[in-house]
């Protein structure tokens, strides 16, 4: 499967937002109209526009890609269209979805009380001290309590201490609430957790939880936010993970993993193997774990970038770091830099020639290829394994096509295949292990091969491939293989056999060097 990027084409999260948008009461009832703008007008923050056909006078509303909101559109309804608002009665004021925060709830509330209480003060003041991410001592500040005085002099500030004591109790009351909300979970929980150091030299481990309800919707919630003691090893991520999903009582709920691909994390899932297996939990460090489909198309560029910064000058160096910048932006600008530069004597050194622009124009367009990947799945705020597997073939499928229309000594074209013949090893590496695609089909390999496999010799194949391994173009690992039920194995195997009954393996297995009983070791046929 491929999927084509290369065109500025609508991403499948907005596309389904645009659907939603449409099918809402806002449109299906002729309240306002939705069109795209005309392409001289289209730029990053405007792509379409809406209308109100309500309205004596045209009223406009911009779009960029992907926003499908619709609040500020009901809200123009309400103040000067109301006969046309026909949206149901709103909830109980106590109601709670399931996935809904009631801290998040309780600081958005619109509702202010009639009359002034202390009690209602302090409490929104705690809601802006926690949504505006203000310190503690913004009370204590002269100016802060004098403002507060005027608007109502029996107002009593509270200090510092006061607040974060307002703070931590609104905290923990929240906290329960989860804790509650987690543990009548109907199913099985799937977490996502990131390690990182700040500036200031503190380390910190967010864990996210990702849970379906019993309607059937996709919900997610931060579940902790850790402050790390010690290197981020895979013993210290599972001390700091096991404890706050025991804290919570969710640890017997655990299903998939997802973080990032460093070894580190390979450590913590197999430690955390151990603990479960302790507890009778069923999990397994490699079936359950997902490697983040961002970080690994980071990596495969950080790999290129690296192998194309080898031996540049200082200068061109430089450049490469802020790469990023002229990516964002998309666009190159050589006349007006070497125009700045060429202006300063200082800066003259930065001054680069036209071969030095065109090399970084090439390096720019290898980059965007992973920039229109990147959007695609960050415009997704669920990337489901659906999208990346497209995502990963169009890496796979325009790296190839530029490599092919390059002259094979650039060096930006060793840098994309690092060392392999058809396919880049990059993303090779990183991913499902990749087959490597056949220039010629070798019938001699398959001439023997058609004899219907039984259990033990399935079973021997499988125990004899590398744990690190994939096979064939299906990217499913060796020891995932190996630890499938024998249910599934049989299903393997008569897959097999049907396939030679037909008497002919599939072409396209052949091209891509894959075999129904996955090979230990490549073929080679002299």
């Amino acid at each position: 499967m491929s999927i084509d990027l290369t065109e500025p084409t609508t991403p499948p999260s907005s596309r389904l937002g645009k659907r939603k948008a449409l099918h809402s009461d806002l449109f299906t009832k002729k309240l306002f109209v939705q069109r795209d703008l005309p392409p001289e007008h289209k730029d990053a923050k405007t792509h379409y526009e809406v209308q109100c056909l309500n309205c004596s006078k045209p009223k406009f509303w911009y779009r960029k890609i992907g926003d499908s909101s619709t609040s500020n559109l009901w809200r123009h309804v309400e103040i000067y269209h109301p006969e046309k608002d026909l949206r149901p009665k709103k909830k109980a004021k106590n109601a709670v979805a399931d996935n809904q925060s009631t801290l998040d709830e309780f600081m958005n509330q619109k509702e202010i009380p009639s009359r002034f209480t202390q009690t209602d003060f302090r409490k929104f003041l705690t809601g802006w001290i926690i949504a505006d991410d203000q310190p503690f001592t913004t009370t204590e500040n002269i100016h802060f309590r004098n403002m507060v005085k005027v608007l109502n002099s029996d107002a009593l500030v509270p200090k510092a201490d006061t607040i974060k004591k307002d703070v931590m109790e609104s905290f923990e009351e929240e906290r329960k609430k989860r804790k509650i909300l987690f543990q009548n979970i109907p199913g099985r929980i799937s977490f996502a957790l990131d390690a990182w150091t700040s500036i200031n030299g503190y380390g910190f481990l967010a864990i996210t939880v990702h849970w379906i309800t019993k309607d059937w919707k996709l919900c997610d919630s931060l579940l902790d936010f850790i402050k790390l003691s010690g290197p981020h090893s895979g013993e210290n991520l599972r001390n700091a993970f096991v404890e706050s999903c025991n804290d919570f009582g969710i640890l017997e709920k655990i299903f998939a993993i997802t973080s990032d691909n460093a070894s580190n994390n390979d450590t913590f899932m197999r430690y955390l193997e151990d603990v479960c297996q302790n507890k009778s939990i069923n999990f397994n460090a490699v079936d359950n774990h997902c490697c983040c489909i961002a970080h690994i198309m980071n990596l495969a560029v950080q790999d290129i970038l690296k192998q194309i910064k080898a031996g540049e000058a200082e200068s061109e160096d430089t450049i490469l770091n802020n790469m990023d910048i002229t990516v964002t932006t998309g666009d190159i600008i050589p006349k007006a830099l070497d125009a700045t530069a060429s202006s300063d004597k200082e800066l003259r050194i930065f001054e680069l020639s036209d071969d030095k622009w065109d090399r970084i124009e090439r390096i720019v367009s290898v980059l965007m290829i992973f920039v229109q990947a990147t959007n695609v799945v960050s415009f997704a705020k669920y990337p489901m394994l659906s999208s990346a597997i497209p995502v990963y073939n169009y890496l796979i499928d325009e790296l190839e096509e530029y490599c092919d229309n390059c002259d094979s000594s650039d060096d930006i074209v060793t840098a994309v295949k690092a060392g392999s013949t058809n396919q880049p090893k990059i993303l090779s590496e990183y991913w499902a292990k990749f087959y490597f695609p056949q220039d010629e089909i070798n019938d001699k390999i398959y001439k023997d091969l058609m004899v219907e496999p039984t259990n033990d010799e399935l079973n021997e194949a499988l125990n004899k491939l590398s744990n690190n391994k994939a096979s064939g173009p299906t990217g499913i690992s060796n020891e995932m293989l190996k630890h499938t039920s024998p249910e599934f194995k049989e299903i393997i195997r008569k897959l097999i056999i049907l396939i030679f009954n037909n008497q002919e393996i599939p072409l396209e297995w052949k091209y891509a060097n894959v075999y129904p009983i996955p090979k230990p070791k490549p073929w080679v046929v002299n």
